[in-house]
């Protein structure tokens, strides 16, 4: 092409304007991972192509460099991180890649070139990002695996919860049932026939000795006390004043066919007897082994002494002594009853029973009863 003007003749070769095909060079020149350098190895930035880095790598920068141009300043850059999304333009010959998804990541880079008019595109970097341990297969599968092994130990101690709780109903039921098998044996014991009979002679004999007041009297004590019998035993505790309120009335009766020889002392020592609470008609048998064994015409002054004292925090002792016989013989007649057996398994049922719980000592001057009631003081 020629191009006259007034300074003279131009001959201009338009095979300059025609596209050439040119080749480029590029390399990476630096990359750092959450604003740290890459530690690189040993190898070079040149020979790295591929790059894995964990799920928590996701902050990259990547600077490049472009060889065998001659023209750098008529080069512009774009970036893409996957074939088909959108180029994104570069600033200063670097990428800032920024809190990166886990995945794989085809980096390319393309080239425009302005001084040829081409446009090329070539890849930059394969990089791998690892997906969090909380994403990946095997932590899935042994949440899904511990999520069946806690369903299946709830199961389990569900399931023994129940039976636990079904034992528990069980044994229950079959305490409660002892327990008012055990109180009507000893309302039984209370009301013997020869408890009665003889109450009953006695009131007879005051009838036929026209002593109207007495048997009168005698009547309506002996007749308050069944009525507290009989309330006694659908009740699980009383006061223990309850207790010796009751046992007065029945040593009172008893005394009539001891001729009233028999003195009755309580000694409640520093014991609140209105805020102890105990099973009914507990001592009873012990007070009736000293008035029916303990006092022949032999025993000038028949004593019957019941006293409490407080042990430790919560325990009361209770022991009851008279001043009758008390050799062996009568020991065996005496306390290997039917009432003394009862008292025990009552024991038993209400605490955790030991041998020493219940102590009956026998002497030259008489018998004591030492019952030990654990956690009946608040």
């Amino acid at each position: 092409m020629y191009i006259g003007t007034t300074e003279g003749l131009y001959v201009l070769d338009v095979t300059y304007f025609k596209q050439r095909e040119v080749q480029y060079h590029i390399n990476i020149s630096q990359i750092e991972i959450n604003g740290k350098e890459l530690d690189k190895k040993g190898e070079i930035y040149y020979d790295i192509k591929e790059l894995s880095l964990k799920s928590k790598e996701n902050n990259i920068q990547i600077g490049f460099e472009v060889l065998g141009t001659k023209f750098p300043n008529k080069l512009d850059f774009q970036y893409r991180l996957k074939p088909g999304e959108n180029w994104m333009n570069v600033r200063e010959n670097k990428l800032e890649l920024h809190y990166l998804e886990s995945g794989i990541y085809p980096i390319d880079i393309k080239i425009v070139d302005y001084d040829s008019g081409n446009e090329l595109i070539y890849p930059l970097l394969y990089l791998e990002i690892a997906q969090p341990y909380y994403a990946t297969t095997w932590f899935i599968l042994m949440c899904v695996g511990l999520l069946l092994g806690l369903s299946y130990l709830f199961y389990r101690l569900r399931l023994m919860q129940v039976k636990r709780i079904q034992i528990i109903e069980k044994k229950k039921l079959e305490y409660q049932k002892r327990l008012a098998e055990v109180k009507l044996q000893s309302v039984r014991s209370q009301m013997n026939s020869h408890f009665v009979f003889n109450v009953l002679s006695s009131i007879q004999y005051y009838i036929i000795k026209e002593e109207m007041d007495d048997a009168l009297y005698y009547l309506e004590r002996f007749a308050k006390l069944i009525r507290t019998t009989l309330d006694m035993s659908t009740i699980e505790r009383i006061t223990l004043k309850e207790e010796c309120d009751y046992l007065k009335v029945y040593v009172e009766i008893e005394n009539m066919r001891l001729d009233g020889r028999v003195r009755f002392e309580i000694d409640k020592g520093n014991v609140d007897l209105g805020s102890v609470l105990i099973p009914p008609l507990l001592l009873q048998p012990f007070v009736e082994n000293s008035l029916v064994h303990a006092f022949p015409a032999s025993i000038e002054h028949p004593l019957l002494v019941i006293s409490m004292v407080k042990s430790g925090d919560n325990d009361l002792v209770i022991e009851i002594r008279d001043n009758g016989i008390g050799n062996m013989s009568v020991k065996e007649k005496r306390h290997d009853s039917k009432g003394l057996c009862i008292v025990k398994e009552r024991l038993s049922l209400i605490q955790q029973y030991e041998e020493e719980d219940l102590v009956v000592t026998h002497h030259s001057e008489g018998t004591t009863v030492r019952i030990v009631l654990k956690s009946v003081i608040k």
